[in-house]
């Protein structure tokens, strides 16, 4: 697993299970036990049916490009060496459309395809805490999206 360097997270309350699933590379997000929405980020009560009868429950492993960037200024010390590097957001379409925020590995100079399929991964934070980041995958295949050595 690689370690990013990236300071860990400071969970809250709200977010402390997540971050606690991530440390089991287990991707959970919130779902409320009374009507069976998805929620993500975490908060008290269901925004659908306002029930408190909520848990963890783990996301699929495969999700849908949603949204990406590339980054080309390092905004922390960790990253200066990734630079450019991608950030991505995923959805998960068999759990409500939960969207999750993450790195996103893309090793082509080619702009990844708006609902491309991507596979979780995990890498640690400088604490150790593992955080999710995401793959390209070649369309159809399940397989990782690897760039051709270069001659």
């Amino acid at each position: 697993m690689m370690n990013s360097g990236l300071p860990g997270p400071k969970p809250s309350q709200a977010d402390a299970g997540f971050w606690s699933a991530c440390r089991q590379h287990k991707l959970c997000a919130r779902r409320c036990l009374a009507c069976g929405s998805w929620h993500q980020p975490p908060i008290p009560m269901c925004p659908k049916c306002q029930s408190s009868n909520l848990e963890w429950q783990t996301l699929s492993g495969i999700a849908l490009l949603f949204s990406w960037t590339r980054v080309h200024i390092a905004m922390h010390p960790a990253v200066a060496d990734a630079i450019p590097y991608g950030i991505a957001v995923v959805e998960f379409p068999a759990c409500d459309g939960v969207r999750i925020i993450a790195r996103l590995d893309h090793a082509s100079d080619s702009a990844p395809a708006i609902g491309a399929e991507c596979e979780l991964y995990w890498i640690n934070a400088a604490d150790g805490q593992p955080l999710p980041a995401f793959r390209m995958l070649l369309p159809g295949s399940g397989a990782p999206f690897v760039q051709p050595a270069s001659r």
